[in-house]
């Protein structure tokens, strides 16, 4: 089969086709999953092209016939169900049509709200089909991304489950466990280094500890200083690498010890145990332990802490980690909290904490496709960032890329490409070209070509994008498929 998919869509769906397409030639499939025999045949790394372009039924009375070429070479049909879909004379038609060709049973169907209503508004199933679905017999089962349904992310790995023929909770685990693994990939530079010499991981720590010197008062500032260096070296004192199956364990151990021990320790200065909960925290995090570092911040916050700013930052390491787990909501929920309550950011001793909230809750916002609200709150951040940072620091190369990256799911292409070009020019000016957010970005430019049909770009940017993967992590990385799938495209 030529295509996987033929997404059939009213015109006034055209948003929610646009996203599931991108989402759907975007996605790669978990690396267990590869070879498995399917309705697409052996499964690769991604999915077969999508077929989406239905503009030349603009003038015709009939289906043309590039689109029932399309829906003879599609492995599945998905129609996106919603009032206007199933008014509409296109989709049912071409429900028929692929049905006639004795695949009704390769027919998906995705539930989406209606454009020009509150999302609250859920109307039965029976008024979302189009009568070409029912006329096929029972009501179908349908993956429904609305709120009241499955909700958006489950609602599209359904769809993915039923066009490659696995199981839809068999795909959900995979691809939890895959999330996992390449957040450690995006840090593989940052914890090679952390496994090879735990003492960097102390310099962290250490660090951060002085953060925290520098911004308390006085006396303040040196008991969390002593605090904090008195706990680093503790906790890579208990490490034992002879324990370890392997570095990394160690220092998930160290981190697991240094855990359990803070329970017990500094009762009577929570804000210095806040400070190192929300600090392990975010190490947790960063190595991938998404469970234990949310256990760890969320402990943290029935600490009685009496500095703003210390709950401030908890509370930006908890908004973090809801979105990494994808709960975006929530997500949005906390560092909206964070604003309401900071008061005047200029009297901020961090002022990163401001921009931290503004950009956390904009790319939360933008994961929501609430892009208009995202928009405004990230180029906040990044006014921010250039004025009290330097407009060559990490931190506004940090609120380009979650700028672009809104821009990009709102496809304004062009916005995105100067954002993920500008992110880059600071990115290997101040951190080199082999830190991995200078491969992120030349790979989200050449899908910025890529989806703006040019290719030869597109193919120069994960030239580039595999080239500095091969010499971080190695030729013979599982991730170095995508951007070799990308090339072959």
């Amino acid at each position: 089969m030529r295509y996987s998919a033929f997404i059939s869509y009213n015109h006034k769906d055209r948003r929610w086709a646009a996203w599931l397409h991108r989402e759907l030639e975007r996605y790669r499939l978990p690396e267990a999953l590869l070879g498995r025999p399917s309705p697409l045949g052996p499964l690769e790394r991604r999915l077969p092209p999508v077929f989406q372009d239905r503009e030349e039924l603009a003038a015709s009375t009939n289906l043309a016939d590039s689109v029932r070429e399309a829906l003879n070479e599609a492995a599945s049909l998905i129609v996106i169900c919603s009032r206007n879909g199933a008014a509409s004379r296109w989709v049912n038609e071409e429900v028929r049509t692929f049905a006639a060709l004795g695949r009704a049973d390769r027919i998906q169907c995705l539930l989406v709200p209606e454009a020009d209503e509150p999302p609250q508004v859920s109307h039965p199933q029976s008024e979302l089909f189009p009568p070409a679905l029912l006329e096929l017999g029972a009501e179908p089962l349908a993956a429904d991304a609305r709120k009241s349904g499955d909700g958006k992310r489950n609602a599209f790995l359904k769809l993915v489950a039923g066009v490659v023929g696995v199981r839809y909770d068999e795909l959900r685990q995979r691809e939890q466990v895959r999330r996992q693994k390449r957040l450690l990939a995006l840090a593989s530079a940052a914890s090679i280094g952390f496994i090879a010499m735990t003492g960097l991981a102390a310099f962290a720590l250490v660090s951060r500890g002085q953060a925290v010197h520098e911004r308390d008062i006085a006396r303040q500032k040196t008991i969390t200083a002593e605090r904090t260096t008195d706990f680093v070296k503790s906790l890579f004192e208990v490490a034992d690498p002879q324990e370890a199956k392997g570095e990394q364990v160690t220092v998930v151990s160290a981190l697991d010890r240094g855990s359990r021990r803070l329970q017990g320790e500094l009762a009577d200065e929570p804000d210095v145990k806040a400070e190192l909960m929300t600090t392990l925290s975010e190490v947790y995090m960063g190595l991938g332990s998404f469970r234990r570092g949310d256990d760890l911040i969320q402990r943290s916050l029935s600490l009685p802490v009496t500095r703003g700013e210390t709950r401030a930052r908890q509370l930006a390491t908890l908004g973090a980690s809801r979105t990494l787990q994808g709960d975006y909501e929530k997500a949005a929920a906390v560092f909206d909290r964070i604003l309401k309550n900071i008061g005047d950011p200029a009297k901020l001793t961090d002022p990163s904490l401001y921009s931290r909230a503004l950009v956390g809750r904009g790319e939360a916002l933008a994961k929501l496709e609430r892009y208009d609200e995202a928009r405004p709150l990230i180029e906040r951040a990044l006014a921010w960032d250039r004025e009290h940072a330097g407009p060559q620091s990490v931190s506004v190369a940090r609120d380009l890329e979650a700028l672009a990256w809104a821009n990009q799911m709102a496809d304004d292409l062009d916005a995105s490409d100067r954002q993920y070009k500008a992110a880059l020019r600071i990115r290997i000016a101040s951190q080199g070209r082999l830190h991995p957010k200078v491969s992120e970005d030349l790979n989200q430019l050449g899908a910025n070509a890529y989806f703006n049909s040019d290719p030869d770009s597109a193919v120069r940017y994960w030239r580039q994008n595999l080239q500095l993967d091969e010499r971080v992590l190695g030729p013979n990385h599982p991730d170095l498929a995508s951007t070799l799938n990308n090339l072959a495209r």
